[in-house]
């Protein structure tokens, strides 16, 4: 599991192995939140891609940190080979502490081989940054459940809680597509 603070950016993805809730009890909860979100690329020129996207929320049973979760659950028309990104709206100071992960215990195929940080947004990776270690999400290998963890607000006393406003924005990239912002997906929001 990758973890880090978000108080600053940085451009080489950390790797990522895969987690299970039997390994992490943490990591098990109930779900407060779950739905599928559309998608399409921008433009007019091929290739089109199409596909939706999960999200959900977990409470932890263990520790009642919240988990924030993706998964790609239906793609046509291209492979996602770079990017999932997630946007994290106004965050506070301190900066939280972060664990972020895929789950190798559910549903997909797929998991992002690492995660980037770029002062703003959590990108889960699925392309290496040497030639030929790309492992894309597909029609048939849908991805995992990727998820992020804000871990030390939570335990600093200050309770994060979660909205679907304009701070929620998701965008994806595939070598030769890109979707624009994905608006009102579920961000967190801290006390």
């Amino acid at each position: 599991m990758a973890t880090f603070t978000l108080d600053r950016a940085f451009v080489s993805p950390l790797p990522l192995s895969g987690a299970t809730a039997h390994a992490s009890p943490a990591l098990a909860g109930s779900v407060l939140e779950d739905r599928l979100v559309q998608f399409q690329s921008l433009g007019s020129t091929p290739p089109l891609v199409t596909g939706a996207f999960q999200e959900r929320i977990v409470r932890s049973r263990v520790d009642g940190t919240l988990a924030f979760y993706y998964r790609i659950t239906e793609l046509r028309g291209g492979e996602l080979d770079q990017f999932f990104r997630v946007e994290l709206g106004p965050l506070p100071t301190p900066r939280p502490t972060v664990e972020v992960e895929y789950r190798t215990d559910g549903l997909g195929v797929i998991g992002p081989q690492g995660v980037l940080f770029d002062g703003a947004a959590i990108s889960f990776v699925f392309s290496a940054s040497s030639p030929g270690r790309t492992i894309p999400v597909t029609e048939t290998a849908l991805s995992r459940f990727m998820f992020f963890k804000l871990t030390s607000a939570e335990s600093s006393g200050r309770p994060i809680t979660y909205a679907a406003d304009r701070f929620g924005r998701i965008s994806m990239r595939g070598v030769r597509w890109a979707t624009g912002v994905i608006g009102n997906s579920f961000h967190p929001v801290f006390s």
